[in-house]
């Protein structure tokens, strides 16, 4: 029930949403995430810490400190995002900091970032990511939405 919420508010807000937003070159992002790929009980356990910097107009190097791993340590995931015509393409990197974890394969994200009017640099990040590329398993497909800030 609670990624079929998600889901809506996604399509929702991509439906109704019309100020596209892309990073210049030298801005920066922070934000908190959620991710329906998590099954914990409330929404707020969920959550992930984003941050971004934009090294050109259409590059940005994304780091995400993520809670939602197995074990006692938080993970580390980088991600390259690459901005066509107001969307986006990101490649992930999962949990970069330990070197012995050979059984995460990358994931890759589509979204959109949209400004939202009520604060200045205030945005809105619906994103679908597909999990388990380059392995012999299924792929897994969940939704994200981060809100964030622009510096």
């Amino acid at each position: 029930m609670k990624k079929l919420f998600i889901l809506c508010v996604c399509a929702g807000l991509a439906c109704t949403l019309s100020a596209q937003m892309t990073l210049s070159k030298g801005e920066m992002v922070a934000g908190v995430t959620y991710n329906s790929a998590y099954a914990n009980e409330t929404i707020t356990d969920d959550l992930a810490f984003t941050v971004g910097y934009a090294v050109s107009d259409e590059f940005t190097i994304m780091a995400t400190r993520d809670e939602n791993t197995e074990g006692e340590d938080a993970s580390i995931n980088l991600g390259v995002r690459y901005f066509y015509n107001g969307f986006y393409g990101q490649l992930n990197m999962i949990d970069v900091q330990d070197a012995t974890a050979d059984d995460e394969d990358a994931t890759m994200s589509v979204g959109k970032m949209f400004a939202l009017d009520w604060v200045d640099g205030l945005y809105l990040d619906p994103s679908i990511t597909i999990s388990g590329l380059g392995s012999d398993n299924d792929t897994d497909t969940s939704f994200g939405m981060t809100l964030g800030m622009r510096f």
